[in-house]
C-alpha cells in the first residue's frame, strides 16, 4: 500500500538551502582559530542573512533568526547558559534586519547594485551593522561573564572587522549573482587569456604576501592591489566581487595555516577590509562607465535605426559642409551608396535656395535626374564643432498633384468661360430673334408701300430689299445659333457626390481663404448621382463664388458657407449651399434666375441663369430661400444613380486647405 506524500514547496526547499548554507559558512569560518568565544577572522555567514533580508524583505527575519540559532547551537556552542546563545542570535538577527531596512528604504539602495550610490550605501550599512553586531555579541558575552572588561574593546574591533570583511564580500557576490541570475555566461567567456593572467597574478601576489615576505616578519600586502585593480578595470563589479570573496578566504585561511595570529591577523583583516572597500568602489565605477558606454551605444543604434527608417532624407554635415552621417532615404534620393556620399560636400548633391528664394532646392541624382525637394536645416553644436542637420523631403508627388489640380482648375475655368459664352450667345439669339423678325416685317411693309407710291427714287426699293435680305440673313444666323445650342449633348454618367463637391471646395479654397471664409461639409454618407461632372461642378462654383463674393462685400466677420445634401425621397438628391451673408431681398428671389438679373453692381446676371439651365437639363430644379436671421440658401436637385459611380483621380490627392475646409459631424 503506497502513501501519497504531499509535494515539497519551493519555499521549504529555499529555507532548507538557506539554513544549510548559513550553518556551513559559519562552520568553515570557525575552523580558523583566532580568539575565544569563536570570534573568527572572516565571518561570511552574516552576508547570507543580509542578502536574504535585502532580496526577500524584513518579513523573512524569522528564517534569518533560525540560521543564527542553528549556528550558535551547532557550531559556536558558547559556554554558559543556553539563554546567552539565544540572546546573541536574536540580537544579531535584529541588528541585520534593521540594517537591511535602513539600506533599502531610508538610504534607497537597490539590491541590484546598479549605481555608485547603491554600493556606497551597502558598504556603509555593512560597516555599521558589523560594528553594532560585534558590540551586541560581545556585550551579551560580557554580561554572561565570558569576557573580561579590558577585552571588550579589542574583541569588539576584531569581531567587527571580521564580520565586515566576510559580510561585505559575500553579500555583494550574492546580490551580483541575483542580478545576473538569468544570464548564462559561456565557459569560453569565463576562461580566457585575461582570466588566466588575472589568476596567475593573484596567485603570485598571495605567494608574496604569505610565504615569500612573511618569513622575515614583514609582508607586502600592496602586491594584492595589482590583480584587484586589473580585475575591477576589466570585469567591473561582478568580477571584483568574486575576486574579493576568493582572496579574502584564501588570505585568511592561508594566513592562519602558516601561523599568523593576534596582531598580524588583525592587520590582515584591516588591510583586506580596505582592499575590499576600494575594490567595490572601483568595480562599480567601472561598471557604471561600461553601462553608460553600452547605453550610449544602444542609444546610437536606436537613433540610427530611427533615422534610417525616416521617410525624409536626413544627413549631418561638419562645419565645412562635408557629410558625416546620412540615412537610407538620402541614399535612395541621390541614387548613391553611403560610401559615395560620406566625406563629400553636401552642395555636390543638393542645390540650396539663394537668399531671395527665387531658386527652388533640388537634388541631383547619380543618373542626372533633378528631384525637387523641401529642405530644412538646423545648426547643432557638438562639442567644439558646429554641425548642421539637413532634412530633405521629395516633393515630386506633391508637384505632380499640384499640376493635376491646376490642370483641372484650368479645365473647369475654360469650361466655365465656354459655357458662359454659349449661354450668352443663346440668350442673345433668343433676345434678338424677335427684333429681327419685326425688322423683316417692317422692311417688307415698306417695300409694298413703296411700290404704290409714284415718283420715288429708284434706290429706295433697292435699299429696302437689301434691308430685308440682311435681316433675313441675320435671322438665319440667329436661328442656326439657337439650334446649335439647343442641340448640345450632356455627358451624363454616375458620379460620387462627395468627391465631386470636395473637388470644387478644394479649387476655391484659396479664394475663400483670402476672404476669411470657412467652407463646411456637414453631411453624413455619400450618394451616387447621374450628372455631367463638369456641368454640375460649374453650378457649385457659381453658387460658392456668389456666397464668397456676397460675404466678402459684407462688413461682418466670420463668414461661413455650409454645403449639405440629403435624399429628397423621390429618387432625387437635394444639395444645399447656405451662407451667413447679407441675404437676398424677397422681391428679387422671384426673378433671380432670369438672365441679366443680379444683386451686385459688378454682376452679369448670367451665372444663376446658366445654373438653372444646367440643372433643368439634368431633370432637376433649382431655387433660393432666405436663411433667417441672415444669409441665403440655394437648393438644387439631381437624380440619384441606381448603382455605384466613378471615382475622380483628384480624390486621391490632398487638395484640402485646412484654413477654409472644415468638417461637419460626419468628417471628411
Amino acid at each position: 500500500m503506497s502513501i501519497d506524500r504531499p509535494p515539497v514547496s519551493k519555499s521549504a526547499i529555499f529555507a532548507a538551502a538557506y539554513l544549510g548554507a548559513y550553518v556551513l559558512l559559519d562552520w568553515l569560518s570557525s575552523l580558523l582559530p583566532f580568539e575565544e568565544l569563536h570570534v573568527a577572522p572572516w565571518a561570511p555567514a552574516p552576508g547570507v542573512s543580509l542578502a536574504l533580508l535585502l532580496l526577500r524583505g524584513v518579513r523573512w527575519a524569522p528564517l534569518a533568526l533560525a540560521g543564527a540559532l542553528g549556528a550558535e547551537l551547532l557550531v559556536r556552542r558558547l559556554p554558559g547558559s543556553p539563554s546567552v546563545m539565544v540572546f546573541a542570535a536574536v540580537g544579531e538577527t535584529c541588528v541585520w534586519a534593521s540594517v537591511a531596512w535602513l539600506i533599502r528604504y531610508p538610504l534607497k539602495v537597490s539590491p541590484a547594485l546598479r549605481s555608485f550610490h547603491d554600493v556606497v550605501g551597502l558598504i556603509g550599512g555593512v560597516l555599521f551593522g558589523s560594528l553594532l553586531t560585534a558590540a551586541v555579541y560581545v556585550g551579551f558575552c560580557r554580561s554572561a561573564g565570558l569576557v573580561a572588561q579590558q577585552e571588550v574593546a579589542p574583541l569588539t574591533f576584531k569581531h567587527a572587522v571580521g564580520d565586515a570583511n566576510g559580510t561585505l564580500a559575500v553579500v555583494t557576490l550574492l546580490l551580483v549573482c541575483w542580478r545576473f541570475r538569468d544570464e548564462r555566461p559561456s565557459l569560453k567567456g569565463l576562461v580566457s587569456k585575461g582570466t588566466v593572467g588575472q589568476a596567475a597574478a593573484t596567485g603570485g601576489a598571495l605567494w608574496m604576501l604569505l610565504f615569500a615576505t612573511w618569513q622575515d616578519g614583514t609582508h607586502s600586502f600592496s602586491a594584492m592591489f595589482v590583480p584587484m585593480v586589473w580585475v575591477a578595470a576589466e570585469r567591473g563589479l561582478p568580477g571584483v566581487s568574486l575576486f574579493l570573496a576568493v582572496v579574502q578566504a584564501a588570505v585568511i585561511g592561508a594566513g592562519t595555516a602558516v601561523g599568523c595570529h593576534g596582531l598580524e591577523v588583525t592587520k590582515l583583516q584591516f588591510l583586506l577590509l580596505v582592499m575590499t572597500v576600494l575594490g567595490l568602489l572601483l568595480g562599480v565605477v567601472i561598471s557604471e562607465r561600461e553601462n553608460a558606454r553600452r547605453a550610449v551605444a544602444d542609444g546610437e543604434r536606436r537613433l540610427r535605426a530611427i533615422v534610417d527608417l525616416a521617410p525624409d532624407a536626413i544627413l549631418v554635415t561638419d562645419e565645412h559642409g562635408r557629410i558625416e552621417v546620412s540615412n537610407h532615404s538620402f541614399e535612395e534620393l541621390t541614387g548613391r551608396s553611403k560610401e559615395q556620399v560620406l566625406g563629400l560636400p553636401v552642395s555636390q548633391f543638393i542645390a540650396f535656395p539663394d537668399a531671395t528664394h527665387s531658386v527652388e532646392p533640388v537634388v541631383r541624382r547619380a543618373d542626372g535626374a533633378i528631384v525637387p525637394i523641401e529642405i530644412a536645416t538646423a545648426a547643432v553644436p557638438i562639442g567644439d564643432t558646429h554641425n548642421t542637420v539637413v532634412s530633405a523631403r521629395n516633393i515630386t508627388e506633391r508637384k505632380l498633384a499640384e499640376e493635376r489640380r491646376n490642370m483641372r482648375r484650368s479645365t473647369m475655368e475654360e469650361a466655365s468661360r465656354t459655357l458662359l459664352t454659349e449661354r450668352l450667345a443663346a440668350s442673345l439669339a433668343h433676345e434678338l430673334n424677335q427684333p429681327l423678325s419685326a425688322l423683316i416685317g417692317y422692311a417688307a411693309t415698306c417695300q409694298r408701300m413703296a411700290a404704290t407710291v409714284p415718283d420715288l427714287p429708284e434706290r429706295l426699293p433697292q435699299q429696302l430689299a437689301k434691308i430685308v435680305a440682311q435681316a433675313e440673313r441675320a435671322g438665319m444666323i440667329v436661328g442656326r445659333l439657337s439650334e446649335f445650342f439647343r442641340g448640345g449633348r450632356l455627358e451624363i454618367a454616375p458620379v460620387r457626390l462627395r468627391g465631386m463637391v470636395e473637388e470644387v471646395v478644394a479649387l476655391l479654397a484659396e479664394e475663400a481663404a483670402r476672404c476669411g471664409i470657412v467652407v463646411e461639409l456637414a453631411s453624413p454618407g455619400d450618394f451616387v448621382v447621374d450628372a455631367d461632372r463638369l456641368q454640375i461642378q460649374q453650378v457649385l462654383i457659381n453658387l460658392l463664388r456668389n456666397g464668397i463674393q456676397a460675404q466678402a462685400e459684407s462688413t461682418e466677420a466670420g463668414g461661413r458657407i455650409g454645403i449639405t445634401w440629403q435624399a429628397s425621397g423621390d429618387g432625387f438628391i437635394r444639395l444645399s449651399v447656405a451662407d451667413n451673408g447679407p441675404g437676398i431681398s424677397p422681391d428679387v428671389i422671384a426673378t433671380l434666375f432670369d438672365p441679366f438679373v443680379t444683386t451686385r453692381p459688378s454682376g452679369t446676371g448670367l451665372g444663376l441663369a446658366i445654373s438653372r439651365s444646367i440643372v433643368e437639363s439634368h431633370r432637376g430644379r433649382i431655387w433660393c430661400e432666405a436663411d433667417l436671421p441672415a444669409g441665403a440658401v440655394f437648393h438644387f436637385t439631381l437624380a440619384e444613380a441606381p448603382v455605384g459611380g466613378e471615382q475622380s483621380d483628384l480624390e486621391q490627392i490632398p487638395l484640402r486647405s485646412e484654413a477654409v475646409f472644415a468638417t461637419g459631424p460626419s468628417g471628411v
